[in-house]
């Protein structure tokens, strides 16, 4: 017996979950850039994108390799090399503290601009905060809220009732409608995606 797909139908997509996770993310690729440059004062020639790259990965402990590698004392111990050369490396060690594991957890792409959040990872982000109906409960819900929303949102424009009895509508109805964000007075009936999302079939 054949199966009809069920259509994708978008219910809501959490912007604020997306704003909150790419804030945290690009806080993370500013501290790995950050680090980059630290890592830069301590080496004689411009990183490259694979040494970059290294770096991201494997953190302090490449940059010490490179460091003894580039200056001529590959089984030396880093301080010594950094003394005789008359560097600190603290600020880059502390600087690369957690930079491997927020690469391994976010993805990190380095660009001419510097470390960034890659493309894939911002699609990973969306795709994560972007719900969709799962069942034909939810869809015929959500179609539902819909209409049930521009009936209300037009009896409100024209004045077929006032503020408190639009709430009690919402208090009424709150199953499927909710009031969008904002002042009183701007507020308009939306459909409750959160809650219609939790349907069960």
């Amino acid at each position: 017996m054949e199966t009809t797909e069920m259509k994708k139908e978008l219910l809501y997509v959490n912007k604020e979950g997306i704003a909150k996770t790419m804030e945290q993310y690009q806080s993370w690729a500013a501290e790995a850039n950050n680090a980059l440059n630290e890592a830069q004062k301590l080496l004689p020639d411009q990183l490259s994108i694979e040494q970059k790259d290294l770096l991201l990965n494997q953190g302090w402990s490449a940059l010490e390799q490179l460091i003894c590698h580039v200056y001529g004392h590959p089984k030396a111990k880093v301080n010594v090399v950094l003394d005789l050369n008359g560097l600190d490396g603290s600020s880059a060690m502390a600087a690369f503290t957690h930079v491997p594991n927020r690469h391994a957890a976010v993805g990190f792409t380095i660009t001419e601009n510097g470390v960034e959040v890659s493309p894939r990872t911002i699609d990973k982000v969306r795709k994560r905060h972007t719900h969709y109906a799962n069942n034909e409960r939810q869809i015929e819900a959500f179609k539902m809220a819909q209409e049930l929303c521009e009936t209300l949102n037009e009896g409100f424009a024209n004045d077929v009732y006032n503020l408190d009895e639009r709430t009690r509508l919402v208090n009424a109805l709150r199953k499927h409608v909710e009031l969008s964000p904002g002042r009183k007075e701007e507020q308009v009936f939306v459909p409750a995606v959160k809650r219609i999302a939790q349907l069960k079939p």
